[in-house]
């Protein structure tokens, strides 16, 4: 990633995600596009940019590729249990995403951050504090056109060693990419991956807590055998989170990575601010040359900035993306203001020129919000995707439930205040 960002042009609405070809999904069929106003799209940049080039002999567009991001599954066991056939003893979670599905599967690789362990039914299921969830969530994410889940947070020792590993080997048997987590210590900290022919190297972390004694906490303590397994760093220590992420960026960039993602579990839940810490970790991440830094944990959006490196390279930071599903009501939950209800499907792209150079060239965010509604004495849990192109109470199925509309304006108005401004810096420095 050089100095500066590309910006395509964004207008003050939000938008869905930019495809390498426009309009359609992995499956190849049309789908509805988002915002409002005019846009130019990064395969129309591209076009432009390479007609130009053509004649001044100037770096051209070689291949896009968007990479999308939403937030927490943090599967609470209201969640499980309306998600349970008792006939027939099986979970179907395929419903959470009927309406963000055609989304997901525009981009061109999709990634959610699993916030449970997948320790089978040896023990329990159930949700808070401790989070195991039935397998059926994978194929549902898969099924929705996710590429790839997130296993390193607070949650990811929440069913021990045998979580850990458990929930490594379903993800692999099932062909799901995955990272923060693995089966060995053996197995790399990262994950890269070439996606139309752009090589992004992908890394996952989350924070730990520590005794004086000196074991290590993920929401329960870890076992000496499961702490290599995780990518964690601890806040007192932040120079060896450094040193560890250092080494990797340039084992990845050894590997042919061309741009790299961080994906980080920081921050303090349900504050919609990120803390100074928070912005010490992601300027230094930044001046390690990380392109994109999305951040998880709060619960809440926190605010989108563009920021700038030692060298003046200008890296993305989304500090958090709040909850793709939960039960974390507005009736409920810790903060009052409804945040917890608000998710984003946020989407970089990336482009690749003539002359080997990747970088940025188009940030879009749709927000998300958690639809809850009885049918035939069933909660549904439901992520609807607020594309302003939408009849939100027929395309979105908000007639089910009082004030559906109403509320899921109040959550697209919520995320819009956080994420505006940074999208707004984007244009501004293209």
């Amino acid at each position: 990633m050089k100095n500066k960002i590309q910006a395509i042009i964004l207008t003050a609405a939000i938008l869905i995600p930019t495809l390498s070809s426009a309009g359609c999904n992995k499956a190849g069929t049309t789908v509805p596009t988002g915002g409002e106003g005019s846009t130019v799209s990064a395969e129309e940049t591209s076009r432009s940019e390479s007609r130009t080039s053509s004649t001044t002999n100037q770096p051209y567009v070689t291949a896009t590729a968007s990479v999308s991001v939403t937030g927490d599954l943090l599967m609470h066991d209201p969640i499980l249990t309306n998600n349970y056939n008792k006939a027939n003893d099986t979970y179907d979670f395929s419903d959470i995403f009927t309406y963000l599905k055609p989304y997901v599967q525009k981009s061109d690789f999709a990634v959610a951050n699993l916030e449970v362990t997948l320790a089978g039914d040896k023990i329990p299921y159930r949700g808070y504090p401790c989070f195991n969830c039935p397998d059926a969530i994978v194929d549902a994410t898969q099924d929705a056109g996710f590429d790839m889940l997130l296993t390193a947070n607070n949650h990811s020792n929440d069913s021990w060693l045998s979580g850990i590993l458990r929930t490594a080997d379903v993800l692999k048997q099932k062909g799901m990419d995955f990272t923060g987590t693995r089966s060995t210590s053996g197995d790399k900290p990262y994950l890269i991956k070439n996606i139309n022919g752009i090589k992004v190297g992908f890394m996952n972390y989350t924070y730990e807590s520590r005794r004086k004694d000196g074991v290590r906490y993920l929401n329960v303590a870890l076992d000496v055998n499961a702490a290599p397994l995780v990518n964690s760093f601890h806040y007192q220590d932040l120079d060896g989170f450094y040193n560890q992420a250092a080494a990797s960026i340039n084992q990845m960039k050894d590997e042919g990575a061309e741009a790299i993602v961080m994906f980080i579990h920081w921050g303090v839940e349900y504050k919609l601010k990120p803390n100074n810490t928070q912005k010490k970790i992601a300027q230094k991440l930044c001046d390690l040359d990380v392109d994109v830094i999305i951040g998880g944990h709060p619960h809440v959006i926190q605010p989108l900035e563009i920021l700038k490196s030692k060298d003046g390279n200008q890296i993305v930071c989304l500090y958090s993306t709040g909850n793709a599903v939960s039960n974390q009501r507005i009736y409920r939950a810790s903060i009052k203001t409804g945040h917890t209800e608000d998710g984003i499907l946020f989407t970089a792209t990336f482009s690749k020129y003539s002359d080997g150079m990747v970088k940025v060239t188009g940030l879009d965010a749709l927000p998300t919000w958690v639809h809850l509604y009885d049918k035939n004495g069933r909660d549904v849990f439901q992520i609807v995707p607020l594309d302003k192109k939408l009849d939100w109470k027929q395309d979105l199925g908000l007639q089910n439930s009082e004030n559906g509309v109403d509320n899921a304006k109040k959550s697209y108005d919520r995320t819009i205040a956080l994420v505006k401004d940074g999208l707004d810096e984007f244009k501004r420095i293209a």
